[in-house]
């Protein structure tokens, strides 16, 4: 995937669930595993994580409450993981950066009643896009484009879903695999990242394209790697002991 040369590499993950903490997760993995390969010309990972400063009074208060509904079923070291990995990439060179709403953006999810977790999916979206070409037009800027910024990588880290190069129907304003695809001219790499104890047979795992194709059993002990299609690839993990 590498070889390509993508300028922006978009990692989506399962979020590790509730009672299966014993289990090592995307996360954790990606940190140990996968970060140190990431090639020095790496400048910055922009994780799904959002900063609430206090700045926007009650309405934070109102969303944090909200979200808690969302993550119920999460594990509680989800968060925590994701500063982990901040620091990690931050001691080999990388800039880390999250996401930081606006409170028009707050007062919008706030108010938005039974639909607040699907506003909270496109703010996510519209965010991390802002920031990567935000980023990318900075990286490219010749007043700043010397070594190692001559051809920048830009790595973002959140949830599946989000990074769909080809979003499922009624799904699209749910991902900036589209947009951020344009807007690098075509290098961009989507890869989906699996830990296979986390897979089940039921929605929403059956509804993706490379379920039917991926056989538990054949190889558990060894690392697999599906392309889908052009520019977008799923590595399933092995399994744990």
């Amino acid at each position: 995937m590498l070889e390509t040369s993508p300028a922006i590499l978009a990692i989506g993950e399962s979020h590790a669930r509730r009672g299966m903490e014993k289990i090592p997760s995307t996360t954790k993995r990606f940190t140990e595993q996968l970060l140190p390969k990431l090639p020095a010309r790496t400048t910055d990972l922009i994780l799904e994580l959002w900063m609430a400063d206090g700045a926007c009074g009650k309405q934070e208060q109102v969303v944090a409450k909200q979200q808690k509904q969302v993550t119920k079923n999460q594990a509680k070291s989800n968060t925590n993981e994701f500063v982990v990995l901040g620091h990690a990439a931050k001691a080999r060179g990388m800039i880390p950066h999250v996401l930081r709403p606006s409170c028009d953006e707050y007062k919008h999810i706030a108010g938005a009643g039974p639909d607040a977790p699907l506003e909270m999916l496109t703010m996510i979206t519209r965010l991390t896009a802002r920031k990567a070409k935000q980023l990318m037009e900075h990286r490219r800027n010749p007043k700043v484009g010397k070594p190692p910024f001559a051809d920048p990588l830009l790595v973002a880290y959140g949830g599946g879903m989000h990074n769909d190069l080809r979003p499922q129907a009624n799904r699209e304003k749910w991902s900036f695999g589209p947009e951020l695809h344009q807007a690098v001219d075509g290098r961009y790499v989507e890869l989906d990242l699996i830990v296979p104890e986390f897979i089940r047979a039921e929605p929403p795992w059956t509804a993706l394209p490379w379920y039917e194709h991926f056989d538990q059993q054949a190889a558990p002990d060894k690392t697999t790697l599906l392309r889908q299609s052009p520019g977008s690839y799923v590595l399933i993990f092995p399994r744990g002991s």
